[in-house]
């Protein structure tokens, strides 16, 4: 390469280059490249996910959270902690579940239910190094920042259009004011004469 050609071709910024990243990402996320992960000596494949299950998966956070939260309440019976105990482990399961079908989820039918309790049953491993590989991996949270980032610019840039409007405003405002000032001003001085 020579240096005109060199000089031809404009350097990227950080914000291109991660837009570039971001869409590389998307491209083989759109072409279901998932990831392989060997847990006990068994091969899982970890899938690209879609929105929905994304939500299916957070609302299972969610329910764990509230069920922690109710065995740490005083008084709670031994049947019921022991069936807390249990929602827990097969939320911790479904999620995982979720992660290895992805997308393929909705076309198998009764797959989801086979899956969470084939790893429901494996060892607690396989469970946690599936869902702590989507803490690792967080493809779902590049993407979410991404969302989050472009409706961060889109209300920066109307709030922008908002914040001239109510500079604006005020100008006319305090120019009206200072009319209004000057026009009583000689009126005053002539009517007193």
């Amino acid at each position: 390469m020579s240096d005109t050609e060199k000089r031809a071709e404009p350097e990227m910024t950080l914000d291109e280059q991660a837009m570039l990243s971001l869409l590389a990402e998307a491209n083989a996320l759109q072409r279901g490249k998932g990831q392989k992960i060997v847990i006990d000596g068994k091969v899982w494949h970890v899938r690209p996910t879609s929105q929905r299950q994304n939500l299916k998966m957070l609302n299972l956070d969610y329910d764990v959270l509230y069920w922690q939260n109710e065995l740490k309440a005083e008084g709670i019976s031994r049947r019921k902690a022991k069936r807390l105990n249990a929602r827990i482990r097969k939320a911790y399961a479904k999620k995982a579940a979720y992660r290895v079908l992805g997308r393929w989820r909705w076309l198998i039918p009764f797959a989801f239910a086979l899956t969470w309790r084939r790893i429901y049953n494996a060892s607690e491993q396989v469970s946690g190094t599936i869902n702590s590989e989507e803490a690792l991996m967080s493809e779902n949270q590049v993407f979410y920042l991404a969302n989050l980032g472009s409706s961060k610019q889109a209300l920066g840039r109307s709030t922008i259009q908002v914040g001239n409007a109510v500079k604006q405003m005020q100008e006319r405002k305090a120019s009206a004011e200072s009319m209004l000032d000057e026009d009583a001003l000689p009126k005053r001085e002539e009517d007193s004469k």
